[in-house]
C-alpha cells in the first residue's frame, strides 16, 4: 500500500525535469537514472534539469510531421505516443491520457493533412552506429602517413634521386610509416575528440535526430526514417574532414549556426580515414534492447 501511495503520488505530483506515467513503478537502478540528474545533478552543474533528456522512439519517428506543423514538443508533460493514439489508430491508454490541449493541436494537424492531401506521421525511425575502422591500427602506426609523406616534396625528391645505393636505401626508408609519437596521439585524439564534442551531435541534430552517445571514433543515435541516410553520409565525410568549404581535406569548419568567423576550423582524421555505419529501421514500439 505504500508503494502504490508513492508511486501515485510521484505521477501526480512529477519532480522538475522527470515524469512517472500512471501505473508505472520503477526498480531502485530505474530510479537513480530517471531522478538522479534532473533533481540533484544539474543543479550542480549549472543545467537545467531537462537537458539531457532523450526524446521518445514516437517523437523521433513523428519529427518531420511535427516539424511540417511547426509543433515544438513541451519539454515536461509530453508523450509521443499521444500522436498516433490521436491522429493514427492507436488505442488510448487509460493509465495516460492525453491532455485536452495536445488533443485539439494534434486534431487540427490531421485535418490540415486531410485538407492538404498530405500523409500523416511515420510510425518507423532509424538507428545509426557509426565507427571508425581499423583504429587499432591508427594508434599502432599501422595507417600512419609514410615518411615520405611527412617531408617537403623537394625534400624526399632530393633523397630519392640520390645517385646509386644512397638512392634505393632513401627511397627504401622513405618508404616506411612514420614511427608513432606523444604527437601523433595527441593530435589523434584531439582529432576524435572534436568530432565526437563538435561535429557528430551537430549533425544529428540538423537532420532532427536524436544523439544518443558521440565518444571518439563511436556515434549512435536515432533519427527520423527519411534524414537517416542523408545523415551518415555527412558523418562519415566529417569523419575525414571532408567538406564543402573551402579547405583542404582533413580540415573542417565546425557545424552550427553561427557566422562563418565564430565557427573554430578542426582538424579531423584526414582522407586516408574512413568509418562504416550501420542502419537499423524500426518501428517506434519496437523493443529497444532488440
Amino acid at each position: 500500500g505504500t508503494a502504490r501511495t508513492f508511486w501515485e503520488d510521484a505521477a501526480e505530483h512529477p519532480v522538475r525535469g522527470t515524469a512517472v506515467r500512471r501505473g508505472e513503478r520503477l526498480c531502485a537502478v530505474a530510479l537513480v537514472k530517471r531522478f538522479c540528474w534532473a533533481a540533484h545533478l544539474a543543479d550542480r552543474v549549472g543545467r537545467r534539469s531537462g537537458d539531457l533528456r532523450f526524446a521518445d522512439t514516437a517523437t523521433v519517428a513523428a519529427r518531420p510531421w511535427l516539424e511540417r506543423h511547426r509543433f515544438e514538443p513541451p519539454k515536461g508533460n509530453w508523450s509521443g505516443q499521444w500522436i498516433f493514439q490521436v491522429v493514427g489508430h492507436v488505442p488510448e491508454d487509460p493509465d495516460d491520457p492525453v491532455p485536452d490541449e495536445i488533443r485539439n493541436r494534434l486534431l487540427a494537424f490531421k485535418r490540415a493533412d486531410a485538407a492538404m492531401g498530405e500523409c500523416g506521421p511515420r510510425r518507423y525511425y532509424a538507428v545509426i552506429a557509426l565507427d571508425g575502422d581499423h583504429m587499432g591500427g591508427w594508434l599502432h602506426g599501422d595507417r600512419g602517413p609514410s615518411l615520405a609523406r611527412t617531408y617537403h616534396p623537394k625534400m624526399a625528391r632530393f633523397f630519392e634521386t640520390l645517385p646509386g645505393a644512397a638512392g634505393r636505401k632513401a627511397s627504401e626508408v622513405l618508404s616506411h610509416r612514420r614511427p608513432v609519437s606523444p604527437a601523433f596521439h595527441a593530435a589523434m585524439t584531439a582529432a576524435l575528440g572534436d568530432y565526437s564534442r563538435l561535429v557528430a551531435p551537430v549533425l544529428v541534430n540538423d537532420h532532427q535526430g536524436e544523439p544518443v552517445y558521440a565518444g571518439g571514433d563511436d556515434v549512435l543515435a536515432l533519427l527520423p526514417l527519411d534524414r537517416a541516410v542523408a545523415c551518415v553520409d555527412e558523418l562519415q565525410k566529417a569523419f575525414k574532414g571532408t567538406s564543402a568549404d573551402d579547405l583542404p581535406e582533413g580540415w573542417l569548419r565546425a557545424p552550427g549556426n553561427g557566422e562563418e568567423t565564430s565557427r573554430p576550423i578542426l582538424t579531423l582524421m584526414g582522407r586516408t580515414a574512413s568509418a562504416s555505419a550501420g542502419l537499423a529501421i524500426a518501428h517506434y514500439k519496437d523493443d529497444l534492447r532488440e
